[in-house]
């Protein structure tokens, strides 16, 4: 499976941002402050406590090289591979519409796994191989 739902709690509600305070909180990267092409896709910093929560909690094994961040997807997503990772853990608080389907695929683009990601549920997605979001 490329896609995989994990049997991990639920984030508290309290610890989550509304979408307003999350669009509010500072950038991950200042490119996507003024770059027109990042407005389908971007980044906040996570608070505090929520940071603590998911680090103590959920992924203690990772150690100082744990990284969380909210992401807002404004719409599609195109075919990619991730940089710099091999998995990504996600949550998602929203799905975006009623049918958003997150595909994953093989290197002569042949689909491999696709899938409708419930909200509020931990999943994982092999980000080596090219995978895209859509119905955004």
């Amino acid at each position: 499976m490329y896609i995989e739902y994990l049997d991990l709690p639920s984030v508290p509600i309290e610890l989550i941002d509304s979408y307003e305070e999350i669009l509010n909180l500072p950038y991950t990267r200042k490119l996507e402050q003024s770059a027109p092409q990042y407005d389908f896709y971007k980044t906040r910093f996570i608070k505090k406590d929520l940071w603590d929560w998911l680090h103590s909690e959920i992924f203690p094994w990772f150690g100082s090289s744990f990284n969380a961040q909210y992401q807002i997807l404004n719409s599609n997503i195109h075919r990619h591979k991730d940089r710099g990772r091999i998995v990504a853990y996600n949550y998602i608080l929203h799905t975006g519409g009623n049918n958003v389907i997150t595909s994953v695929y093989d290197d002569n683009k042949k689909v491999l796994q696709s899938e409708c990601i419930l909200p509020n549920k931990w999943h994982k997605i092999d980000v080596t191989k090219f995978h895209d979001v859509r119905n955004i």
